[in-house]
Parts: C-alpha cells; structure tokens; sequence
C-alpha cells in the first residue's frame, strides 16, 4: 500500500477513502535507459555539486545518482595516474599493430565513409560482434550507440560470433526499412590488453590494484596450446570456450603457426580474421535480398591512454556488389585538442 500513488476524494461513505491513479498512457511512458554518451557524462561531472544536510538521516539515493558518484570516482583515479599513463612503453604495440586509431575517431569515421553509400543512423541497424568482456562493452560499443544508435549484440568469448543462424536471423528481423532496403553495419572485432610496461595481453582494469589479462579467453587457449595439453569437444559446462577452441585450433595450424610457439598478439590477428569469416559465413547463408551491408574488422587494443583500434577489412555491399573502403587518416573526425594528444 503506497498512499504517495493514490489520490484522496471526498466520499460520504467512510469506506470509500481513495481510489487507484490511473496508470499514464504508453505514449507519456519513459524510453528505455541508453548508455550516457561521453558528452552526457561530462556534462553531469562539470553541473554536479555536493551538498550537505544536517538531518539526522541521509535518504537513499537514487540509482542514477549512485552510478555518477561511482563514475566521479573513476574518473578521480584515472585522472591520478594520467601522468603516468602519458609515458607508458608502447613499443611492442607499435610493432605487432601498427598504424592503431582512436576508437572513437574509428567509429566516426565509419559513419563518414559509409553516408555516400546511403547508409544513416536512422535507416541502419548496427550488429557489434566483440568479446564478452566488460571492458569492450565501455567504452566501445557504447560508442558504437552514440553514433550508430541501438545496436544487436553478437558478443561471444574472444568476439567469433556463436549466435548461429538463428540468432543472425533475429538481427536481419530488426533492421529499419526506408527506400524499400534494410541497412546493416556489422563490427567485428577480436580484443587485446596493453599494458603499462608494454607487456600486451596486460591491462589494469578499474578498481583492481594490480593488471589483469585480455583476453582471457585467448590467453587460456594459448597455454593449452603452449602446454600441449589441448582437447577438442564439447565441455557442456564450458560450451562457449569449447567453441572458441574447436574454431581457432585449426585456424592456427592452417597459418602456418606452430601451435606451441604461438604469440598472443599473433592468435589475436587469428582470432579476428576467423571472426570475420565466421560473420561473412553467416551473411552468405541468409536471404538478403534488397540488404545492403557493411563490415569492419580489427583489433580492439586496450591502453593506459584509452582504447585504441588496429582495421582490418573494411568493405560495404550495395546491391550486391562490393567496395572496399579507406578508412584513411581517423585523426580528422577528432577535435584538435584530442587529436594532438
């Protein structure tokens, strides 16, 4: 009984002392939450003010509120150690991924090759294929709805899309349809962590006092493969890595690599081109008639600076006919003062 969401009448009988306020119509509902984009949240970190009361008790705050809070208190970490950040070793980076962009500039960008070929945020849907972990989901793939809006997920331990047909005919259901076409840009990419000391595979995650592995999903096939002590099948309580093994096992013997020496940087590449070819697999077996699409590939490379992309294949599908594209220098889709950092 909530006496706040009921409105008192008068009534001459006593037994009749409120009635129920009517639910609000669908139209004047909420939206549902979307991720802050990065503007929202600077905007909040600059307005927002602390107050103090002097009441006995302090109410509980809202669940918006407490998750500003904890984000001002990230951001006052972060901004502890940025100059720290600003002279870490990225040499063994520029050497196995050279030519990385910024990830927001990546995505800019995409947007800006792909508007001469018809493609728009409200005539496309996005399918963003990148590993389960949390640390792709931010910055990336909120990025991915700020610029492209609501996007499917194809997520999967190491980004190989495991969604199957099904699940990519459930994407082809959701696209908009304008001009008599659906509009497609699939996101696919494998991940790596880049740490303080240059070690890849390292990142120092939020919260956590000491660096952390990325992708742990890669790393841990890559000791079975180092120990030699690797089995192919279905482990149903590890279905998703039994997968992932099954899948890129023989990937890396048909590279040329052999197993046991393999590098994590080179079983990343692997993994992103088998990603790729898992997605184009599925693209080739779906009806899509009077689809246009897009692809982009890569690595997403997490650094104490900030994510950072290294594109692979980019290419765009009109009328069934192919186009590569040049995503070309993304230092121009950012603001000067972030492209000269």
């Amino acid at each position: 009984h909530n006496p706040a969401s009921e409105r008192p009448i008068t009534s001459l009988s006593p037994s009749l002392s409120y009635i129920p306020t009517p639910p609000p119509s669908q139209s004047l509902r909420s939206p549902p939450m979307r991720p802050l984009s990065s503007e929202i949240r600077k905007h909040f970190l600059r307005t927002m003010t602390v107050t103090t009361t002097t009441t006995m008790t302090t109410p509980q705050l809202p669940i918006s509120a407490q998750l500003h809070r904890c984000e001002i208190s990230t951001r006052t970490a972060k901004a502890a150690t940025k100059n720290e950040s600003s002279s870490w070793n990225r040499s063994a980076l520029d050497a196995e991924f050279p030519g990385t962009v910024d990830y927001k500039a990546f995505l800019k960008r995409t947007l800006a090759v792909l508007d001469p070929h018809g493609f728009n945020p409200p005539n496309t849907i996005a399918c963003a294929g990148v590993c389960r972990d949390e640390i792709c989901a931010v910055p990336f793939v909120n990025e991915i709805y700020d610029i492209w809006g609501e996007a499917f997920n194809f997520s999967s331990l190491a980004g190989v899309p495991t969604l199957g047909k099904t699940g990519f005919g459930a994407a082809l259901s959701h696209a908009p349809l304008f001009d008599g076409k659906e509009r497609f840009v699939f996101i696919v990419m494998s991940h790596i962590g880049a740490g303080m000391h240059g070690e890849l595979g390292k990142v120092q995650r939020d919260g956590q006092a000491c660096e952390s592995g990325a992708c742990g999903a890669l790393i841990a096939l890559k000791n079975e493969m180092t120990s030699g002590d690797i089995h192919l099948g279905i482990d149903s309580n590890d279905v998703e890595q039994s997968l992932l093994r099954m899948r890129l096992y023989p990937a890396v013997l048909a590279s040329g690599h052999t197993p046991s020496d393999l590098t994590l940087a080179e079983l990343t590449k692997i993994c992103s081109k088998a990603a790729l070819k898992d997605t184009e697999k599925l693209i080739a077996g779906a009806n899509m008639t009077n689809i246009d699409y897009a692809v982009f590939s890569g690595v997403q490379i997490h650094t104490p600076e900030g994510d950072v992309i290294w594109p692979s294949d980019s290419y765009v599908v009109v009328d069934g006919k192919r186009e590569e594209l040049e995503i070309g220098d993304c230092r121009e889709e950012l603001p000067p003062a972030h492209s000269a950092q």
